[in-house]
């Protein structure tokens, strides 16, 4: 597969230079004949421009040169061969496999387009119908990109784990959206409650994932596989050796790592369940680092084949958003002259 004849690359690349000069006149376009951004409030700023970034790098991800012909059999099949699915969803994933193998260099590209207009949206800001139509376009595509691309995050299939990305990138990136789309409808929405029960139910069921025996994740090969799978990728010689260490080291000691990470779960769990301030955030930046450094092998994004970064880096981004709203201040012109008068600092222990 490292081996792709040229007059492939070449076509990849021709149509998705199509997509993307589309892509460029409709946000020059929107630049030249739209009013200015409306004024925002700056974690909601924060929160738009970092989920720019990463729709953009995502795009650029699904522009790699082994995408072109290699996506669906390195990024999807393999969790249909070793049957991690349920049979309902091994069929909708089969299907739209086989739809994706009638043109894949064509789908690729428009994935890659998709994408990148949702980042330039996102980045560029409210700019009325693009900026909305950004993040309206963004629901139903990351919809399909959980479902088909990740498989639901592997959320309802045995051994979803938060160390192998569970509960998936994009439904992080969905949950951004609706905050985003909720600061558009509400000028005065907090978004401080919702990213506390979102983020509390997350790290529980990550905890009844971790420590379910049935997942295995208490046996050393269980634990190890999917880190010690990455490790043989193509990358930089030192992640490799990094990563191959970290899963020797976990199937050497199951009962002791998986205990240790569990409970890094449950503190997480309770942090934003009794005390939703910025200690609850910084440790999830905390944590999530540790998560994709040491076990996700830094989202895989120099093997050639990964389409983000994976589940933490969106988490990271969410919590710098939400630390920086426990900070603010509002004046009764902070947004468009007409932030809510009663606003209260969050407290933010």
């Amino acid at each position: 597969m490292s081996n792709i004849p040229s007059f492939i690359l070449l076509r990849f690349y021709e149509i998705s230079l199509i997509f993307i000069i589309i892509i460029i006149v409709l946000v020059l376009s929107s630049l030249l004949f739209l009013g200015k951004n409306a004024r925002e409030h700056p974690h909601v700023k924060a929160l738009r421009v970092m989920f720019g970034f990463l729709w953009l790098l995502d795009g650029l991800l699904q522009l790699q040169p082994l995408m072109s012909v290699g996506f669906a059999e390195e990024t999807i099949n393999p969790g249909l061969i070793m049957g991690t699915y349920q049979p309902w969803l091994s069929s909708v994933i089969k299907f739209f496999v086989y739809i994706w193998d009638l043109h894949p260099i064509t789908y690729d590209a428009l994935a890659a387009a998709i994408q990148i207009f949702i980042g330039s949206s996102l980045i560029i800001g409210p700019r009325g119908f693009l900026y909305r139509a950004g993040l309206y376009i963004s629901i139903p595509w990351s919809v399909l990109i959980w479902v088909v691309g990740e498989g639901l995050g592997n959320s309802f299939s045995g051994g979803a784990s938060w160390i192998i990305g569970s509960p998936g990138s994009v439904l992080v990136y969905l949950f951004a959206t609706f905050i985003l789309i909720m600061y558009i409808r509400r000028e005065d929405f907090n978004m401080r409650a919702y990213v506390r029960y979102a983020f509390a139910a997350m790290f529980a069921v990550a905890f009844i994932w971790q420590v379910l025996p049935q997942n295995g994740y208490w046996n050393g090969i269980n634990l190890s596989t999917n880190t010690l799978f990455m490790a043989f990728t193509k990358q930089p010689h030192f992640l490799s050796i990094m990563t191959f260490d970290v899963a020797m080291a976990l199937a050497a000691n199951p009962l002791l790592y998986n205990s240790l990470i569990a409970v890094s779960l449950v503190v997480a769990f309770l942090l934003w369940a009794l005390i939703p301030g910025r200690i609850a955030a910084s440790y999830t930046i905390a944590i999530s680092v540790v998560t994709w450094i040491l076990f996700l092998d830094l989202g895989e994004i120099f093997s050639g084949y990964s389409t983000d970064p994976n589940t933490p880096i969106p988490v990271i981004a969410i919590c710098i958003s939400y630390i920086m709203m426990l900070y603010e201040r509002f004046s009764n012109s902070a947004v468009d002259g007409s932030a809510s008068k009663n606003y209260v600092p969050e407290a933010r222990i």
